[in-house]
């Protein structure tokens, strides 16, 4: 009798390996979707740092509010934090104010605690030299 197939034994050794396998691969793949969602943010961040800098150029001082929208700084929609939960507020938006202008500001993830500070230059063009 010619019998063709695999032993009890041969079929425990590759399950074995394939365990040692997923429990080796498994961690490393759940690092990556941490570091993904980190960098999402980050990316996020930076959307709200462009529009809040359009904002200045069109105002000459960053919001004031510290409950800014998606409408007024233009966006579609307002971005937030790929780990927060929903209805979870994931930035906070800290003006700094000088002289009666909003002249910078402090972006803050509260999930991550990434943080964009801004202040804005002082430049008179009048006082540069030529």
């Amino acid at each position: 009798m010619d019998q063709h197939g695999f032993t009890l034994i041969e079929l425990v050794v590759v399950v074995l390996i394939i365990g040692v396998l997923a429990s080796i691969a498994v961690p490393h793949l759940a690092s990556a979707w941490d570091d993904a969602k980190a960098s999402a943010c980050k990316a996020n961040m930076k959307q709200i740092e462009a529009a809040l800098e359009l904002y200045y150029f069109e105002h000459g001082e960053y919001p004031t509010e510290t409950n800014f929208t998606a409408e007024n700084l233009k966006l579609k929609s307002a971005p937030t934090c790929p780990q927060s939960k929903q209805n979870e507020s994931s930035y906070t938006y800290t003006p700094a104010p000088t002289n009666n202008k909003n002249m910078g500001y402090t972006l803050k993830c509260n999930i991550h605690h990434f943080t964009i500070t801004e202040t804005a230059e002082n430049f008179n063009p009048s006082s540069s030299a030529q």
